[in-house]
């Protein structure tokens, strides 16, 4: 017991200090030239071709899947929009240097390219905003695993496993 004291304000003084003292959040990763960008942009490009073919598998089985089926078929399509999303942004700014965003202050960023288009300047800042596509990806397979778990624990008749009454 006098153990898990310990570790429970050992954890809870490291969060207050990582919260009290905030410093360079250093959220983005750099993947090392050029390997690591190639290597990560072929991971999208299976995820896209994975996510494919499970919408395929999905919508032409027989007979239509059930509703848990269907919201795991909107998160798949959220993932390919989102590594589309993603493959973009690492082509733009990592890959082939089109983009290239300096930072100003604590909350602002210089975003230039190569042509001086606004418009793909506009269209690199909002597809950075990846999380768009992301959280609903997420959340559309949470409501699915969770629709099959449902499914799962009824029976034929509709009454739940467990006696509990009807679903």
């Amino acid at each position: 017991m006098k153990n898990r004291i310990y570790i429970v304000v050992f954890f809870l003084a490291a969060l207050s200090w990582t919260i009290l003292s905030p410093n360079t959040a250093l959220a983005t990763c750099d993947y090392g030239r050029p390997e690591g960008v190639h290597t990560h942009q072929l991971a999208h490009i299976f995820f896209i071709i994975s996510m494919g073919i499970l919408i395929y598998r999905l919508r032409n089985k027989k007979p239509y899947p059930s509703s848990g089926w269907k919201f795991i078929q909107y998160s798949a399509l959220f993932f390919i929009l989102w590594n589309m999303d993603a493959f973009a942004v690492h082509f733009l700014n990592e890959q082939s240097n089109i983009i290239q965003v300096k930072t100003i202050g604590p909350w602002q960023i210089k975003i230039n390219d190569c042509f001086g288009n606004n418009l793909l300047k506009v269209f690199y800042y909002l597809a950075r905003m990846d999380y768009l596509l992301f959280m609903p990806a997420f959340i559309f397979l949470y409501y699915g695993l969770r629709s099959l778990l449902k499914e799962s624990h009824t029976d034929v008749l509709g009454t739940d496993v467990s006696g509990k009454g009807q679903v």
